[in-house]
């Protein structure tokens, strides 16, 4: 503490003096002075000393009457609580701040004032609020043209999406604020490239992810931010999770705890204990996994973390599942849900969903504006000379009802536009929602699906629950890709073939067996999202049916064949193959999976051809 006093009796001192040579620049004030110190201590990681100063800085500000300087002070402590993982309290002095400013009509200053209270509700995960705030802080940005706040208003907003698991639009946020941040090199870029790689870990592509999270690394590393390296060094290690390196992971997450310790970063101690109760859940390691879970909810219900308790309360179900204690793993999934929906209830979402349209109406809106104040100086200075040229001729009257009746048709032509836009994109938006809460009901019947078949004892009761869940993943991954593309209203077959085998595979543990798949998928073939599901349905049953009864010891090389394309448009060849023992006996023809299959090609109001000498054989037109 007495080398950050003497620091700014220094500081005060070289102010007094340059004042003294330039009498005309005003010295900087004793609480401006403490407000910047507050703020580079900070910068270093060390939250008490800042704490010490911006109190410092607000007790001076009241006594010299200087109210800007009080704001700021307020709107710094925020900051200071906010780093150090308390977003409930940051957010009552940024209201403060916010308050003191309003009075005060500072405009750039009540913009950043909104962008820390966005931010501070985001950490809350109520993303309402947080749009709210951030959506009106860019309207100031753009029109002050202040790319480093705008920066970081489109950092939040992709930081958003992508806890919404809309991958696309978050990294296009997260890009946008890449390329304004690269445009002025500023020290936020690390934090960009950090963000676009938990993106890409989310979407699944580790290497990516890995590729943005070392370069972040090497950028936070030269600036030694213990924090933000924690942060970085946590990313990495659950990507080296993911992809079943446990040994790495454990290294990094080490790492990362020790640095957030020091920092004293109570939300990122607080995500090390979800990380290594999840690490721990990967060793087999149950009552360290448990114990670790539990500090981690602690802790987040103290700061209203809950994203972070939905995950704990998701490990521990799985915890328990595992020592097949199903009485508290029920509780622990009923916690989850709740956690879970209340990150996105109804009324968020149509929030949310509001906010979005505003914010790209008003885009639209402006854009139009520019056009048409152009359109005016144009078709004004036209008028000016066809009035110059006819001055002495009486067809003034004709020239002005043309133009009127020219300027109303490109009016309303906007307005129908506009219109047309704000009604696709409303209904892009409710088909989204519609197919998210279905895939989110086929999860829940999953689950409860899977629950019921680990109660279950009895082999062919089991046998059933699990086929059953075969069934809901093959319409679970329609209404994933549906959800997905930007079409939302067909499916890509060949694409979907080879994901619904490759689960089928990783389902029954087919796939370090010799078991070869041949496909020959006419790449451009889509069928709408009913008949989809028919037909995945369909594939689920051949497949699951050759992986359960078709092969044997006796069989060298196993062998499934797919071959799908379309002879003429809107009509469709599906022929399913394998080399298996076929069909034993007309017993087999009476299954459940059979009659599946023939109820199937009924509904797609196919035909079928069946061959059963050599291996099967459906060769299915539709």
């Amino acid at each position: 503490m007495k080398s950050v006093i003497l620091c700014l009796v220094s500081i005060f001192i070289c102010s007094t003096a340059f004042a003294a040579k330039k009498p005309e620049s005003k010295p900087k004030s004793l609480s401006a002075i403490l407000n910047d110190s507050a703020v580079a201590i900070l910068k270093k990681g060390d939250t008490k000393e800042a704490f010490a100063l911006v109190d410092k800085a607000i007790e001076q500000a009241i006594k010299d009457n200087e109210n800007v300087e009080h704001a700021k002070a307020i709107n710094n402590k925020g900051l200071i609580y906010l780093k150090s993982g308390d977003p409930k309290v940051a957010l009552l002095y940024f209201e403060q701040s916010l308050d003191l400013l309003k009075k005060l009509k500072l405009k750039p200053k009540i913009a950043t004032a909104m962008l820390n209270l966005g931010i501070s509700y985001k950490e809350m995960s109520n993303y309402d609020k947080a749009l709210k705030y951030v959506f009106e802080s860019i309207e100031t940005f753009i029109e002050l043209k202040d790319t480093v706040q705008l920066g970081a208003a489109y950092n939040t907003i992709g930081n958003i999406f992508n806890e919404m698991s809309d991958y696309k639009q978050s990294l296009f946020y997260h890009n946008q604020s890449l390329h304004l941040r690269s445009l002025i090199n500023s020290e936020y870029i690390s934090g960009s490239l950090l963000n676009i790689g938990s993106v890409y870990k989310n979407m699944g592509l580790y290497d990516s992810a890995l590729f943005y999270f070392n370069r972040s690394l090497k950028l936070k590393t030269q600036s030694n931010k213990n924090n933000n390296v924690s942060n970085t060094l946590s990313k990495i290690g659950e990507v080296y999770e993911l992809k079943g390196d446990y040994n790495s992971a454990y290294k990094y997450l080490n790492e990362s705890q020790k640095l957030r310790i020091e920092a004293k970063d109570l939300t990122g101690m607080a995500r090390s204990d979800y990380e290594f109760g999840k690490l721990y859940f990967k060793f087999s390691k149950y009552p360290q996994a448990t114990v670790s879970l539990q500090k981690c909810i602690k802790q987040s219900h103290e700061f209203g973390q809950i994203k972070l308790l939905a995950e704990s309360y998701e490990m521990l179900k799985l915890i328990f599942e595992k020592k097949g204690l199903y009485k508290e793993a029920l509780h622990y999934a009923d916690q989850f849900k709740y956690y879970k929906d209340s990150l996105m209830n109804k009324e968020k979402q149509k929030m949310f969903l509001d906010m979005q349209v505003k914010y790209e109406l008003e885009g639209k809106e402006r854009e139009i504006s520019e056009l048409n104040n152009q359109r005016e100086k144009n078709d004004a200075l036209m008028q000016n000379q066809t009035l110059q040229i006819r001055i002495n001729e009486n067809s003034n009257r004709f020239l002005i009802i043309a133009l009127i009746l020219v300027l109303s048709v490109v009016v309303l032509m906007l307005i129908l536009f506009r219109n047309n836009k704000k009604f696709t994109y409303k209904l892009d938006m409710v088909l989204r929602d519609l197919h998210h809460r279905v895939k989110n009901n086929f999860q829940v019947l999953y689950a409860l699906n899977n629950l019921q078949k680990n109660l279950v004892e009895e082999p062919k009761a089991k046998a059933i629950l699990a086929t059953n869940n075969d069934r809901i993943a093959a319409m679970m991954l329609i209404h994933k890709e549906l959800y997905m593309d930007r079409d939302m209203t067909s499916v890509t077959l060949p694409d979907y073939i080879r994901t619904l085998v490759n689960n089928l595979l990783s389902i029954y543990e087919k796939e370090h067996e010799n078991i070869q798949f041949q496909y020959n998928l006419q790449s451009d073939i889509k069928l709408d999202a009913d008949k989809a599901i028919v037909f995945g349905l369909l594939v689920n049953e051949l497949v699951t049916n050759s992986l359960k009864h078709a092969f044997n010891s006796s069989i060298d090389s196993p062998t499934i064949r797919l071959d799908l394309y379309s002879p003429e448009p809107g009509k469709y060849r599906f022929i399913y193959s394998d080399n298996g023992q076929g069909l034993s006996s007309k017993e087999d023809k009476k299954t459940l999976g059979m009659n599946l299959i023939d109820n199937q090609i009924k509904l797609l109001k196919g035909s079928v051809v069946l061959q059963t000498q050599t291996g099967l054989k459906y060769d299915i037109s539709f």
